[in-house]
């Protein structure tokens, strides 16, 4: 059944009831890292979305998990509680075993407050992955829900208003997003194709098409009809081309750096990060390199030039 935007409540509303996926709250493999994070993450959980190639069917793959904890510092303790509020995400790796199958998960920790900052933030690394679909696999309350939902919908308007002054002319939605997203994976280092990056509208179109009406309501973009089933969109305002490029440029140079400053700060958090990271290349990108053993044991002193290599071949840009 498609997605209807027409119900009253506007956004917020909207990714409330489609963050509500109750057949992952029966899944086991969902439920037993959920209650392994639950037992890894000190402090109190204030929700758990899921997002990322899982929700899209894909189930040889690491789960990618957000934790949202009231507080860094009783959560993760005085010296990770300080590097992830000086540059959030903490990032860390999680594995077991239930039912003789081994499950494995990424999750970033990131506190509630800092999250509803990151979510209007100058870099899209927050608002660009949450405006895509997640599903909320454990929250507080229902309070807490209303609140996450909140947050969730001002990323998707950030994700909007930026990319929306980029647009040249009327597009449909599936040309909005593949512009939004073909920029806000440039503002990282990226493995993935362009192809793989424009697939990401065609796994959920209704929902991407639902968030531009809704946003088209606010009065964030202009709206008309093509033909009865497809809107055309644009911005309120074709002025300001140069200034949206100047920011998108220093957008994309600032993400290269930060990218490299969180892959730094992962190694400390991650188990075998040159392997996950290799295999994760790989796995987007179709280039395969082999670590030394050193470079394993070592990657923040030895790992440079692989990474080197890695760049050189095409891996991510």
């Amino acid at each position: 059944m498609k997605d209807s935007p027409a119900a009253p409540g506007g956004m917020a509303q909207f990714l409330e009831r489609r963050t509500k996926d109750t057949a992952l709250m029966e899944d086991r493999a969902v439920q037993a890292l959920v209650g392994a994070l639950q037992e890894r993450v000190g402090g109190e959980i204030f929700a758990v979305l899921m997002y990322g190639s899982y929700l899209r069917g894909v189930r040889d793959t690491l789960l990618d998990f957000y934790v949202v904890v009231e507080d860094y510092r009783s959560a993760l303790g005085p010296i990770a509680g300080a590097a992830a509020f000086l540059m959030p995400p903490n990032v860390y790796y999680l594995s077991l075993v239930e039912e003789g199958r081994e499950l494995r998960a990424k999750y970033a920790v990131v506190s509630r407050s800092q999250l509803q900052r990151q979510a209007g933030a100058v870099h899209p690394y927050f608002w660009a992955r949450l405006a895509q679909p997640c599903q909320v696999v454990y929250v507080k309350d229902a309070a807490a829900r209303r609140r996450l939902s909140l947050v969730l919908a001002a990323c998707v308007r950030t994700f909007i208003k930026r990319v929306a002054p980029a647009l040249q002319g009327w597009v449909g939605a599936e040309s909005f997003f593949d512009t939004g997203f073909a920029r806000t994976y440039r503002a990282e280092l990226r493995a993935e194709s362009p192809a793989k990056v424009q697939s990401i509208f065609r796994h959920d179109v209704d929902y991407y098409s639902n968030l531009l009406k809704l946003a088209a309501d606010e009065g964030l973009l202009q709206r008309r009809q093509r033909d009865e089933d497809q809107p055309i969109y644009a911005p309120t305002s074709f002025t300001g081309s140069t200034r949206n490029a100047c920011y998108w440029g220093g957008t994309i140079g600032l993400g290269k750096l930060l990218s490299v400053l969180r892959l730094v700060k992962a190694a400390a958090t991650f188990n075998d990060p040159i392997d996950y990271l290799l295999w994760k290349i790989e796995r987007h990108s179709g280039v395969t390199v082999e670590a030394s053993a050193r470079q394993r044991r070592y990657p923040l002193i030895f790992a440079w030039p692989l990474a080197w290599r890695l760049y050189r071949l095409g891996a991510f840009r």
